[in-house]
Formats: structure tokens, C-alpha cells, sequence
């Protein structure tokens, strides 16, 4: 049968939406487009003849703001796109649609990844060569004139494939010259698509109609098919795996296959002669509210439902019914369908999906974390809180130790270590590099405190750590639950050498790389802060001008080699001669600088501390043949007597000097 139908822009329930400037306005468009595709659906889903349908989809898609629409379907046999139905086309265009046709390899060059938006594709003006690919058949330009690259250009065309459940093309859905004379977005193609897939549905449906029609309810030639082909249609009822039900006009089955009584678990003489709520949730008032004739119903004998056992479980079910003429009387033909399996796995990606959500959550937080602890406990918490396992721990590799970095368990003292020998399963999976399984009992872990888990699982954390899964369940954990793990593994273990990276990049900018104190530029950075602080509580801060005496000879004589081994040592000397809140800063070359946070009135202890433990080292030093003392000066910096910072350094610098000096003519007298 040819279904090819020519479609004038209609009005009323179809009329086209003018576009407004607002947003309430743009808001209230798209209110009223989304209705208008609703109502489309629904018409379509309504109609049960295929020529209808075709006319449908192309006024739907007039009413979704196209005035020129042509519908292109596949015929199967011959392997060609076929007019099917148009609308704002000129007579000369449309004869010239129908005598062309189009292959469907011919459609592919037009199909780039470019042009893809979505599973649509949007052919602008140029991006693809019509004349080249198609001729003149496809070349529906219009008169239209456009001012910019955003507006629609007459050479444009949307192209919206009709898909059916397999995935097969079954058309493809041409449109032109839209109202608002814009080239779509991305929400204009998805309101598109979703209606096309339903416009695919319904076409699907009116097909399987139209060739039920056609075998069931022609009385010549069904009666004949009937009794020629008796026995075969016989094993295939009875083969059947979903359950087919014959009903009357009060809703009771007259005729169900084996499978029925397999399905609900009731004999066959339970069955025959039953309500159809036997066994389906659907009641009895309702399921006499049988489909119309030759189509569905779209009422309580379609779609899904749940289906009750004699014993009592649910089951899924979807059912599918039509109209059917047996034994010269107009009854129902039911086909039941137990979807309990696919449900199961719908859910099952639904949870698998909710999981991955959850854990691309847990992703931006740890990439947000700025500490390696910050990033254990919140490892933990996912583990326990996102993936709702019973038990997570963390254990982080240091100085080849794994030591709990975090754990579910608050008792458990934190920095507990495993040796890398250790035969837990979070060695194992450490040294292997990959998940480690144990369904026996484990021993107990250092740093946790309750009692021995009976199956556990541990995914290394790249080189950086490993991670611990734990529960008092026997085999609690699928394979989907070691996948999300490694999932989470991955995140952290970025997260780890992220933050372990800031570190090392934090500490090469504050420290000297030789001593391992402060250098200059912290020095120049944060001081003005502590003056800021100081004055604020009216402390003053002392500054230490330190220099090594004799170490330009230490340079010529020793080399600079044990120049460095000499300033790192007096470096260690003045960190261990200081309190934890005073600084020591490698000024330059052989200078440092000590900064004493209200300290004025311990300059003097804190000097001679300086020069007692400078020579005893010198004593014992190994280093060098000759003492090396410190020439020392310093100056205080006083709220309550202002002066700049570089004056107060000035005077440390030059009272280093003068102890410097005065050391030297000691020495020359000594001499």
C-alpha cells in the first residue's frame, strides 16, 4: 500500500508559534512547543493508519515552527527512501521527490560528525555538496534572504533520522524555513528528536497494525489462513514463551497457551474461564474496557504491568493487545511478556549510573582537597557513605611503610603501619598492582579496632597507597563493587600526588635547597605580615645578623664542596640554638638571619648560646683544621619607636661587622 500524503500548513490545534523577544516571552514559546509536541505524540499514538501517521508526523513538525517539511520512509524490500508526506512544497518539488527516490547509501556522505548534533545532523549552507551527493532532488531553496550566519540559510536542512527499536533507520525527517528564521540549538533538536522517536514508535506500531489487520481481520482471507495454516499457528501458540490470552467481551479468558500457566503458576483449568486480575493487576471493570476496533487501547491492556503468582511474588510484565475476530465473535487477543529480567537489569543500570554520578561528585572533591590527610578521610567517607560499604581504610605508602592515613572506625589510632612484607590483602594488592580478594577470615589490620572481617578486598592506589574494603558478611562484594573502587582509586590516587606535588613545589619555594632553612625571598614575603602582627600587640622582633668567620678560607683552602657540608651543618647548629617560632633565614652566601618574635630581652643569652654550640662543633668537626666561630650583630625592631625594617637591618649588618672585625684584629694580636 503507497502512503504518500501532501500537507498544507495547517492552523488551530497545529498553528505555529510566533517567536517573542522576553525571556517570559522565549519562556512561554517553549511552554507552548513542548505542548505542542505532547499533543503531536499523543495524536500519533492515536491514530492507527499508517497514511494518517505520515500526514501527522509533518504537521506535528509544521507546528514545532517549520513551514517546509517533507517525510522520507524506507522500504525495506527495495532499500530506497520513499516520499511519504510534505508540507510548503511546491507541486514541481514534490513530483520531483516522487520520481527520484533516493537511495540510502546516498544519504551517508551527508552524515558528518561535523554536522552532528546529537543523533541529528544540521546540513548548513556549504558544509555539505547537495549537488554532488543528490543532484537537484533534495535542493529545496526557497526565496528567502539572510542577514547573518546565524539565521537559516535556504540551502540549510535539518535532517532528524526516524530509528527504530533496533536501532535500523526507518526514515528520515527533512525540515526548512523555520518561523523564527534561526538556525536551531541544541534544545530545539532534542524537542525534535523526542518527537521523531516517538513519531518512529507510532509508525512501527501502525506497520505491526496494518499487517495484523490485514492477516486477522480480512474474514476471506484470515478464515482461509486459518484453516490452512491451523497446525502450524497451533505449535506456535503452544511454543510460545510469553503467555497468549484469549479474552471475551467481559474480560475472561476463553483460550491461554502453556506458557500462561508456566508464567502465573495456575493449572490451565484455573485459568480458562478466570477474570484476567487472576493473575495481572488489572481490574475487572477496567479490563472490560477492551481496545478499540483493529487497534490498541492505550488502557489497562497495554504498556507494563505487574503480574502475581499463585504463590504469591510479583513479576514484570508488558502487554500488547488488538481486536481479533474467533469463532464469528469480536474477542481480545492478549500477549503477556515477563520482563522481570530486563527490569532487573534496568535497575541494575540505573543503580550502576547513580553510583557513577556519585563518584564524578566524590571526583571534583578530591580534586579540591588541599592536604593528603583532607584527601584520606574524604577517600574514607565515600567509601563508606557513597559506595555504603561497611568498612574503608586508606593506607598510604611512606618510607616503605603503608601507614593508615584513614579509616571508618574513630577508635582506630591514626599512622598505624603495615610493614610492605605484611600478608594482608592490602600488601598483596599493593605489591601486585591490582585488586585482591579475600573471602576467608582477615587478620586483623593494624588501626582496626573491630573484630576480624570474613570477606574483604583491597585496589592499589597507583604506587601511593592501597585501598582497604571490609565487611562481616561471607561474600559480600560483585564484581560492580570492585570496579567502583578502582574508579574511586584512581580519582584519589591523582589527588594524592597532586597535593604531594603542591607540597614539594610549597617547600622549594619557602626553603633554602643547600640548608634546608628559610630563603630570602620567604623571608621578604611573610615579614611584613609579623611586623603587622607585632605592632598590633605591641611586641617588638629582634633580628641576628650572623656570618662565618674564616669561611673564604674554607672555600680556598677545602673547596666548595666542603663549604656547602660547612653551611649546612651551621645551619642544623642555629635551627637547634632557636625556639620553634624564631626563624633562621640563609640571608646570602655565608649569612644568615634569625628573626626573634619578642625576644629583646634574651639577645644576649641567645648570642652566647650561639657562640657555645658553634665552638663545640668546631671541636669536633671533622670538616675543617681550624675554629670557625660566628660574627654576630643585631638590632630590634620596636612598635612604640617606629622606624623601617631596612633601617633596623642595616644596624644588625652593621654590628655583624664590627664583631667581625674586632674578632680579626683580636686574632692579628693574638698573633
Amino acid at each position: 500500500m503507497t502512503h504518500t500524503r501532501h500537507t498544507s500548513v495547517s492552523q488551530g490545534a497545529w498553528e505555529p508559534l510566533s517567536q517573542g523577544g522576553s525571556d517570559n516571552e522565549a519562556s512561554r514559546i517553549a511552554t507552548a512547543q513542548l505542548a505542542h509536541a505532547l499533543r503531536a505524540c499523543e495524536l500519533l499514538h492515536r491514530n492507527p493508519d499508517l497514511g494518517r501517521i505520515f500526514e501527522g508526523v509533518v504537521e506535528g513538525a509544521v507546528a514545532l515552527g517549520y513551514r517546509r517539511v517533507a517525510l522520507n520512509v524506507r522500504d525495506a524490500e527495495l532499500g530506497r527512501l520513499k516520499p511519504a508526506a510534505f508540507a510548503g512544497l511546491s507541486p514541481t518539488e514534490v513530483r520531483r521527490l516522487h520520481e527520484a527516490g533516493c537511495a540510502l547509501g546516498e544519504m551517508e556522505p551527508l552524515f558528518e560528525e561535523r554536522c552532528r548534533i546529537g543523533d541529528s545532523f544540521f546540513i548548513r549552507e556549504g558544509a555539505g555538496n547537495w549537488g554532488e551527493v543528490l543532484g537537484d532532488r533534495f535542493v529545496l531553496a526557497s526565496a528567502q534572504q539572510v542577514p547573518s550566519d546565524e539565521t537559516w540559510h535556504p540551502e540549510d536542512w535539518l535532517i532528524i533520522p526516524l530509528l527504530g527499536a533496533g536501532g535500523e533507520l526507518l526514515g528520515v525527517l527533512l525540515l526548512n524555513d523555520p518561523l523564527d528564521g534561526l538556525r536551531p540549538h541544541e534544545d530545539v533538536v532534542r524537542l525534535l528528536k523526542a518527537y521523531a522517536h516517538q513519531a518512529a514508535i507510532a509508525i512501527v506500531h501502525a506497520a505491526l497494525l496494518e499487517r495484523l489487520q490485514e492477516e486477522l481481520l480480512d474474514s476471506a482471507l484470515a478464515e482461509n489462513a486459518l484453516r490452512e495454516s491451523e497446525g502450524r499457528y497451533r505449535t506456535i501458540f503452544e511454543a510460545s514463551s510469553d503467555a497468549i490470552i484469549v479474552l471475551d467481551e467481559n474480560g475472561r479468558i476463553t483460550v491461554a497457551n502453556p506458557a500462561t500457566s508456566h508464567m502465573s503458576g495456575y493449572s490451565a483449568d484455573e485459568v480458562v474461564g478466570s477474570p484476567i486480575d487472576l493473575f495481572l493487576n488489572v481490574q475487572p471493570s477496567k479490563a472490560r474496557t477492551l481496545p478499540p476496533e483493529g487497534g490498541h487501547g492505550g488502557g489497562p491492556l497495554e504498556g507494563r504491568s505487574v503480574g502475581i503468582r499463585r504463590d504469591g511474588t510479583p513479576f514484570d510484565v508488558e502487554l500488547q493487545s488488538a481486536r481479533i475476530s474467533l469463532d464469528q465473535k469480536r474477542q481480545t487477543l492478549l500477549v503477556v511478556k515477563d520482563i522481570s529480567r530486563r527490569v532487573l537489569a534496568e535497575r541494575r543500570a540505573e543503580r550502576a549510573n547513580s553510583r557513577i554520578r556519585r563518584l564524578h561528585d566524590a571526583a571534583l572533591r578530591l580534586a579540591a582537597c588541599g592536604s593528603e590527610e583532607e584527601v584520606c578521610q574524604l577517600t574514607v567517607d565515600v567509601g563508606e557513605n557513597v559506595l555504603a560499604h561497611e568498612f574503608c581504610a586508606l593506607y598510604v605508602e611512606r618510607d616503605g611503610r603503608l601507614l593508615l592515613g584513614a579509616c571508618s572506625d574513630d577508635q582506630a589510632p591514626s599512622g598505624s603501619a603495615l610493614p610492605l612484607s605484611h600478608g594482608s590483602c592490602v600488601a598483596s594488592a599493593f605489591h601486585a598492582r591490582k585488586p585482591v580478594v579475600a573471602h576467608e577470615t582477615e587478620p586483623s589490620l593494624p588501626g582496626s579496632c573491630r573484630s576480624a572481617h570474613v570477606s574483604a578486598f583491597a585496589v592499589p592506589v597507583g604506587d601511593v597507597a592501597a585501598l582497604y574494603i571490609a565487611s562481616h558478611e561471607t561474600r559480600a562484594f560483585a564484581e560492580e563493587d570492585i570496579r567502583a573502587i578502582e574508579l574511586l582509586a584512581g580519582h584519589v590516587g591523582e589527588a594524592i600526588r597532586r597535593v604531594r606535588l603542591q607540597e614539594r613545589l610549597r617547600s622549594q619555594a619557602m626553603l633554602d635547597p643547600l640548608t634546608g632553612v628559610y630563603n630570602r625571598r620567604y623571608f621578604n614575603e611573610v615579614i611584613q605580615q609579623e611586623l603587622l602582627r607585632s605592632g598590633r600587640y605591641e611586641h617588638s622582633v629582634a633580628f641576628l645578623m650572623i656570618d662565618i668567620n674564616r669561611f673564604k678560607e674554607v672555600n680556598d683552602l677545602l673547596g666548595h664542596q666542603i663549604g656547602d657540608l660547612v653551611l649546612r651543618d651551621v645551619a642544623a647548629l642555629l635551627r637547634q640554638s632557636v625556639r620553634d617560632v624564631d626563624w633562621v633565614v640563609r640571608y646570602g652566601g655565608d649569612e644568615f638571619l634569625i628573626v626573634l618574635p619578642e625576644t629583646p630581652s634574651r639577645l644576649q643569652s641567645v648570642h652566647e648560646r650561639l657562640a657555645e654550640t658553634m665552638a663545640d662543633w668546631s671541636t669536633r668537626t671533622a670538616l675543617v683544621d681550624f675554629p670557625l666561630t660566628l660574627a654576630v650583630g643585631w638590632a630590634e625592631w620596636d612598635p612604640r619607636k617606629p622606624r623601617s625594617l631596612q633601617q633596623v637591618l642595616s644596624e644588625a649588618d652593621r654590628m655583624m661587622y664590627v664583631n667581625k672585625a674586632s674578632r680579626r684584629d683580636g686574632n692579628d694580636q693574638a698573633a
